[in-house]
């Protein structure tokens, strides 16, 4: 595919996020080292005109004592919305390591920082997750959308020095507590309601049993259950026990944006409508989907900061004037332009999301920035966003 995709997005870790002094003055330590003119630096107010946030997702305040906006910066000049910091080598001070808006297209170099994996206060750092042992006493279903509050699901166990945490858990509180594994939906049949395979057991003797024919949800056993502290027994899911919560500590990849439960990539690469599918589709996820206009908010106050329409994942291909998402959804909310779908020419399949255009006259550019036209699939000059669950 021609083109290529932004340098905030195909970086193997996250550009630097200045959020003290100290990281202020490292990183003009390292831009005075390499010698360029402008380096990257991981704030953009792409997703909306003026507020700023870092590449974390951190949103910026402007009177922190590390902002070092250049004169009359940022200005927005001519749809600049990443940031870069001046490199110029006079060492004058005003110039030296100040920040300047520009347009986020310009091939320059940048300053990374590897993601610390770390997890927010209050949780337990183990291996890839943070995990979390409430106490509050809750059903199953109580517990896990509690749960669901903190971005996280009931536990799954993979592996003994996964189990060798819970087991520990399990010791420290003693009480019995709810991991996410049930089989609710198919009796003898389990599942982690985070959707992992179930791949590591460590059932209690003559479990599970399904006593009663009701027991369908599993928690932990405490020592004083015939001291076996740490094995799974299943049970009814209207008991309250404690419960462990547990979420990655990173919920989407590098380079995405997370929001709500899900992550977004955003490509302005000129590509059809198939190609833009396939790109998604090869990286485990779908083009977009909108089911709200809260959503569909979101979209709009993106593509006000691209350069061209995007592709969202809503076609007719398979039955005329039947419109389908690619994940599947049902078409419950829609945000046509004026006139639109119109299937012009009968030629017109394939949904984008329209990009005003500023002193053009023709009647394609009078639509609103996130409007969505029919267009025919394999033109090209249309960007994509893909879209994917967070890993929960």
């Amino acid at each position: 595919m021609a083109g290529k995709q932004r340098l905030i997005i195909l970086l193997p870790c996250l550009i630097i996020t200045i959020m003290a002094l100290d990281y202020s003055v490292d990183a003009q330590g390292l831009l005075r080292d390499s010698g360029l003119p402008i380096v990257w630096i991981g704030l953009t107010d792409r997703t909306i005109e003026g507020e700023f946030r870092w590449s974390d997702g951190t949103l910026l305040n402007p009177e922190d004592m590390y902002v070092k906006w250049a004169d009359k910066e940022p200005n927005n000049f001519l749809r600049s919305n990443c940031v870069a910091m001046s490199g110029t080598t006079t060492d004058t001070e005003g110039e030296f390591g100040q920040w300047n808006d520009i347009r986020c297209g310009i091939n320059t170099g940048v300053i990374c920082q590897k993601p610390i994996n770390s997890c927010q206060e209050g949780w337990d750092d183990n291996g890839d997750f943070c995990y979390k042992v409430m106490t509050e006493q809750l059903t199953f279903e109580e517990a896990n959308r509690e749960c669901e509050t903190h971005n996280a699901k009931l536990s799954s166990i993979h592996s003994e020095e996964e189990q060798a945490y819970h087991t520990a858990a399990v010791d420290n509180n003693d009480m019995r507590l709810w991991i996410g594994l049930t089989d609710a939906e198919m009796d003898g049949t389990m599942r982690y309601i985070d959707g992992t395979p179930v791949d590591y057991t460590n059932w209690a003797l003559e479990q599970p049993d399904n006593h009663s024919g009701t027991e369908n949800c599993v928690h932990l056993y405490v020592r004083d259950d015939r001291d076996l502290d740490g094995t799974w027994n299943d049970d009814e899911c209207d008991k309250s026990y404690g419960f462990v919560c547990k979420k990655p500590k990173a919920p989407c990849p590098i380079g995405w944006q997370a929001r709500d439960r899900f992550c977004y990539l955003i490509n302005e690469e000129e590509t059809s409508y198939e190609e833009a599918d396939t790109a998604c589709t090869n990286i485990g996820s779908t083009l977009t989907t909108i089911s709200s206009a809260d959503e569909q908010l979101f979209h709009t106050n993106v593509i006000k900061s691209m350069s061209m329409p995007l592709w969202i994942g809503l076609d007719d291909k398979v039955e005329e004037g039947t419109m389908v998402w690619k994940d599947g959804e049902q078409v419950a909310y829609t945000n046509w332009g004026n006139g639109q779908p119109d299937d012009f020419e009968s030629n017109e399949d394939c949904i984008h999301m329209s990009k005003n255009k500023p002193n053009c006259e023709s009647a394609v550019c009078l639509v609103d920035d996130g409007q969505w036209n029919d267009n025919v699939c394999d033109v090209t000059g249309i960007g994509y966003m893909c879209k994917m669950l967070m890993t929960l």
